[in-house]
């Protein structure tokens, strides 16, 4: 009797091992590498809601979108005037900056302004002043294109 059961407590073992990932692989997103290079960081961050502020303007916003979906800016400015024109600008790969959309400021300084890539790749975004007085941290968006992922292939079907 005393085999079964130790049979029954090595297969129980062998199943645990096997269907906990290791703490390096789940880290990475399962390939294997340790906590401290950039593929781990990158992937804990993704697509998080991010916030910046300078110049007395504040913007949060995600860091990821869809190519020609809908990134939304929000925020305050302090010491504007409600209707005064904010303006959403971009740089990718360390051009210069170029007006990408406008918005209007708000009572109570908050604003809202919506940004829609039209390409893939790794942007920055900062809120700006239309007089020049000012303009907001950069916050850094990375825009991707949809695609479709199956199971379906060879050796899979």
């Amino acid at each position: 009797m005393a085999r079964p059961r130790k049979l029954k407590v090595a297969a129980v073992l062998i199943v645990a091992a096997v269907a906990a990932p290791s703490p390096t692989l789940a880290a990475s997103g399962g390939l294997g590498l340790p906590r401290t290079t950039p593929y781990a960081a990158a992937a804990a961050v993704a697509n998080q809601l991010v916030t910046v502020s300078g110049d007395g303007i504040t913007v949060s916003s995600h860091t990821e979108v869809l190519l020609r979906g809908r990134l939304w800016l929000t925020g305050t400015v302090s010491s504007s005037r409600p209707g005064q024109t904010l303006l959403i600008e971009q740089s990718q790969n360390g051009a210069p900056w170029t007006q990408a959309t406008t918005t209007t400021i708000g009572s109570g300084g908050s604003f809202a302004a919506a940004w829609r890539p039209q390409q893939v790749g790794r942007f920055s975004l900062r809120v700006a002043l239309a007089d020049s007085s000012g303009a907001s941290p950069a916050i850094a968006v990375i825009a991707y294109r949809t695609s479709i992922a199956t199971l379906f292939g060879p050796g899979l079907y």
